[in-house]
């Protein structure tokens, strides 16, 4: 009895202005034709207010169709425009991904191409010390070759220099014998002119042959 005595007292005219309730006299263009139940469907034993309110609704239901659709429809809206903000900035974010990937790859070929140019520059100042250093040993090789060769070169110049000089003095005693300072035999006055002339053919080869070898050893040109 109280359950229908409280549904009366809300939908009475006194209260259903008040009443959030939908009435013929709403103007929501949504709501204003819904009807309001008689009050003599609670006069059965049983009913209710969400009895009376499931009605209501069944009769109501394109609008609610209308508005849930309206409602759910917004939802999808906002839920598509968020799922596109996320997958844009996770499009963005793996682009900046791939970008940074990208840039420290270059990054690492950069720094390998410069490795490599100061590696080969490296090697390339090493072997050039190495070559130079084997060049350097070779010509202080060949020097002490040429040096050693000079050294016998001028050794057996001395022994042709102290050769000439025993011709020097074998001309100078035929000299004193031809002038008579030495006493001799007639006879053998021709043997000693004979053997004057060919001394000084001999001194006179000599000299020219060893002026030549001191000039190739000396590498000096009169």
């Amino acid at each position: 009895m109280i359950g229908r005595h409280l549904v009366a007292a809300v939908l009475s005219p006194a209260t259903r202005r008040h009443s959030k309730l939908p009435s013929q006299n709403s103007s929501n263009p949504f709501t204003s034709h819904i009807p309001i139940m008689p009050l003599t469907t609670y006069s059965s034993p049983g009913t209710t207010f969400q009895d009376h309110w499931k009605k209501i609704t069944e009769m109501s239901s394109p609008c609610i169709v209308r508005w849930a659709h309206k409602s759910t429809k917004k939802e999808k809206d906002k839920k598509k425009k968020k799922k596109t903000e996320e997958d844009e900035k996770k499009l963005k974010e793996k682009s900046q991904m791939k970008w940074n990937e990208k840039k420290a790859g270059k990054m690492k070929r950069r720094e390998e191409l410069d490795r490599k140019k100061r590696e080969g520059v490296e090697r390339k100042k090493r072997e050039e010390f190495e070559v130079s250093d084997e060049m350097l040993k070779l010509e202080l090789k060949e020097m002490h070759r040429m040096e050693r060769k000079r050294a016998e070169e001028l050794w057996r110049l001395d022994k042709e220099v102290e050769k000439l000089e025993r011709i020097e003095r074998e001309i100078k005693e035929l000299e004193e014998i031809e002038r008579g300072e030495k006493v001799v035999p007639v006879a053998e006055m021709e043997e000693v002119r004979r053997r004057k002339r060919l001394r000084r053919e001999m001194r006179k080869s000599m000299i020219k042959n060893l002026v030549s070898a001191y000039e190739a050893v000396f590498n000096v040109r009169r």
